[in-house]
């Protein structure tokens, strides 16, 4: 499923995310009428063949903001996620501090997931624990209107988690191999949490979980009881996963942490060669992950030709982009989108484009 927009409406949501600062105006909804008991990540309703400002959804934590820029100059229509709703811009007490974006197309609609920092002025660090979404469609894309699902996820969805360190994740759809029938695709979240269990060992607690759910908006469970990586295992702190199908079928996920990337193949179903979502390669003992360096990458001895192209942190634009494979095509495009003023070194931003 393809979702289109002109490189003018891309460049000005690239520009969006990275904003400061812009004036919003919204109204805030009142969640869908469900009991909590009921609402299932199995039986959340499809979003398929619905508005993007009127997506149904059974998620009891979700709160609701519409965004409507339409009567600011085009080039400011986009900046998303402050001063939503708020009629003191100067007040960034008020603003909704979202970070981290990543881009879903589906269903014709773009989705704009984002973590949320609630962190208070003299806290010193991060304060995350909750994931939402901003979504809009081709229209909405040029007129500035998007609708803000926040609270979609919470860290503390995962029972082995600590339910902070919600840092940047990414959503991706599995149409099941049938990409014309939405009725059975599922979601899975890719997302960096704090493990308990690292914790209390003394170890560096970020890893990577991956949560499931019939609906983008949610709610979503555990898709395997256990983190999929942790830094005990990946010997960096295990942050920020991105993931990727390639045309024959092969799933990837790339994570890193300031300055440093590593990727890790996902296995295959052997009767249907489909990706799993839920499985990374392992090493012949069966439980080691198979680990994906750069030097694998340049001697071609682990890894398909680029299998870093998209990886390599960009130390000419102001904004660094977030590991994520893509061809030489894709990653110029992301060049262009992006400034000319040198860094001194690499940064941990994350940005994010969609074709």
């Amino acid at each position: 499923m393809s979702f289109h927009v002109s490189a003018q409406s891309v460049r000005a949501v690239a520009g969006g995310l990275v904003a400061a600062a812009t004036l919003l105006s919204g109204l805030a909804l009142a969640p869908t009428a469900m009991a909590a008991d009921s609402a299932t990540a199995d039986n959340a309703p499809s979003v398929a063949g619905h508005a993007y400002n009127e997506l149904p959804y059974n998620n009891p934590d979700v709160t609701v903001t519409q965004i409507d820029n339409s009567a600011l100059p085009s080039y400011m229509r986009n900046p998303i996620g402050q001063n939503e709703g708020i009629d003191t811009p100067n007040d960034l007490s008020q603003n909704y501090y979202s970070a981290d974006a990543s881009a879903l197309s589906y269903d014709g609609k773009l989705f704009v997931f984002t973590g949320h920092d609630e962190a208070s002025p003299d806290y010193g660090s991060f304060n995350m624990k909750d994931w939402g979404v901003y979504v809009t469609d081709e229209d909405g894309l040029n007129q500035g209107k998007w609708t803000h699902y926040k609270t979609i996820a919470k860290a503390d969805l995962f029972s082995w988690a600590t339910g902070d360190g919600a840092y940047a994740g990414q959503v991706v759809a599995d149409d099941n191999g049938t990409p014309s029938d939405t009725s059975d695709d599922w979601f899975y979240y890719y997302v960096p949490v704090k493990d308990k269990a690292s914790e209390a060992a003394g170890q560096d607690p970020f890893a990577i979980g991956v949560a499931k759910s019939k609906s983008p908006l949610g709610p979503w469970k555990d898709a395997i009881g256990k983190p999929l990586l942790t830094t005990s295992q990946t010997q960096i702190e295990t942050i920020d996963p991105a993931f990727f199908v390639d045309e024959d079928g092969t799933g990837y996920l790339h994570f890193g942490t300031f300055g440093t990337q590593l990727a890790i193949k996902m296995k295959k179903d052997a009767t249907t060669g489909r990706t799993s979502y839920t499985e990374v390669e392992t090493k012949a003992d069966g439980t080691t992950p198979n680990l994906h360096t750069m030097k694998d990458a340049d001697s071609n001895a682990n890894g398909p030709k680029g299998f870093f192209e998209a990886a390599i942190p960009i130390t000419t634009c102001t904004t660094a982009v977030s590991p994520v494979r893509a061809r030489p095509p894709a990653w110029n495009r992301t060049i262009k989108l992006a400034s000319s003023t040198p860094l001194p070194t690499a940064r941990s931003a994350h940005g994010s484009t969609k074709a």
